[in-house]
């Protein structure tokens, strides 16, 4: 039977303990920032130890999880080493992004094998919220010891996920990637809710009116690649249409131009690599942008 520990009860660590114990594995204990939290899931799982400090039985099981913030987990690896215990034949992970499992060290040389699981999955605070296949099809990025490895790729395929090595040194730029896609489209989102209702008054619900164009964009972008489906005025080299909007947003929304302009570079370039803008059209349109943003 496999069995694991987990330190940190939150929404990932959680998500992830529930979809193991789906699967058939056991835990043996929790230890969470709130032994509150740590109880909670330890009776939702019907097993498990709830701690409330570091504790030698969280060497014991086959597989240790860390699922604690990013500035936390060189603490805690430090912490779990003072312990004594035997640290042979566990495997420590962590589910950091953008760390390696060099931030694991003091462990791996008190003979634990020790990796990075990162899945590429948004995981909902509240357990209601989240689907019972939430990592079933995605990536997770694995990194670390051989044997580490191993063990992460047989736990992706117990997840029914993909696994994907990443070196130790691009998980930063790997982890940029996927904030970058996650986060700033979000961000973004949030950006042009503000326009809109600046222009609409409130009278039309942004979300209502702009998912049909978000979602059919989104999926146009993931099935043909981005460069490709590219539409509008950067597709057509508009830099009519393209003055207006900054114009617009230089009178009502000025903190907004660097945002477009910015944006609008990188709209250019992916125009251009997708066959849209021949190279002196692309050029013609960058000195506009970079000319109104000079003019802010």
């Amino acid at each position: 039977m496999d069995r694991f520990s987990l330190i940190g009860a939150g929404a990932l660590g959680s998500h992830l303990a529930r979809a193991l114990v789906r699967q058939g594995f056991e835990v043996d204990a929790i230890l969470s920032g709130s032994v509150r939290s740590a109880r909670a899931l330890c009776s939702e799982l019907s097993m498990g130890a709830a701690l409330n400090t570091m504790d030698v039985r969280l060497c014991v099981s086959d597989l240790l999880l860390i699922c604690v913030p990013d500035s936390a987990i060189a603490g805690v690896a430090e912490d779990l080493s003072r312990l004594g215990g035997n640290w042979t034949g566990t495997t420590v992970i962590h589910t950091a992004g953008v760390l390696g499992s060099d931030v694991l060290r003091p462990l791996a040389e008190k003979g634990a094998q020790t990796g990075s699981f990162h899945p590429m999955q948004t995981f909902p605070a509240a357990a209601r919220h989240a689907a019972p296949d939430l990592f079933k099809g995605i990536t997770i990025g694995i990194e670390g010891s051989p044997a580490a490895r191993e063990r992460m790729k047989q736990l992706s395929t117990t997840l029914a996920a993909e696994p994907l090595e990443i070196a130790l040194e691009h998980k930063a730029l790997y982890h940029a990637a996927a904030v970058m896609a996650s986060n700033f489209s979000t961000a973004l989102l949030h950006t042009a809710q503000s326009v809109w209702d600046g222009a609409v008054d409130g009278r039309v619900p942004f979300a209502r009116a702009i998912q049909p164009l978000v979602l059919q964009s989104i999926s146009n972008a993931l099935r043909d690649g981005p460069e490709q489906a590219l539409t509008g005025p950067f597709a057509r080299g508009d830099a009519e249409t393209i003055t207006l909007h900054v114009e617009a947003l230089r009178a009502s929304i000025p903190d907004l131009v660097p945002v477009y302009c910015a944006l609008a570079v990188e709209a250019v370039h992916a125009a251009r690599a997708g066959g849209h803008l021949t190279g002196e059209r692309a050029v013609v349109l960058l000195d506009q942008i970079h000319s109104a943003l000079k003019a802010r």
